[in-house]
């Protein structure tokens, strides 16, 4: 009856001990799937930051080839006012020997006749 009851005490206990190792078992998986989870969310949000970083590099690159497009818009529209205002100094110039090729005209034409008018006197 001893031997009985030790081979049932045995038993009980070795079925409380898978009982514990199966519930251990199942909380070990348990925790391991939240682990896992843990780990895709970490894994994606490690892809997210890295796409991130690849747009911001991105964006950098285009900031500074903007800038220097401005930089070189800038110096453009400086060249064409100067080019604008070097146009209606020309112009001015023009106007101005324009006029002065009219004057000199009339002056030659005074000229002319006072030649002739001084060759009939003399004549």
């Amino acid at each position: 009856l001893k031997v009985t009851n030790d081979m049932l005490k045995n038993k009980a206990a070795t079925d409380q001990a898978i009982m514990n190792a199966a519930v251990t078992i199942k909380n070990l998986e348990a925790y391991n799937q939240t682990l896992e989870n843990e780990n895709q969310h970490l894994r994606e949000q490690l892809e997210h930051c890295a796409e991130k970083k690849k747009i911001d590099d991105k964006l950098e690159v285009l900031r500074k080839e903007v800038e220097a497009i401005d930089e070189e818009l800038a110096k453009r529209m400086a060249e064409m006012d100067l080019m604008q205002e070097l146009s209606e100094k020309m112009k001015l110039l023009k106007q101005i020997d324009a006029q002065e090729g009219g004057q000199k005209e009339n002056e030659s034409d005074g000229d002319d006749v006072f030649k002739v008018h001084t060759r009939e006197a003399n004549e």
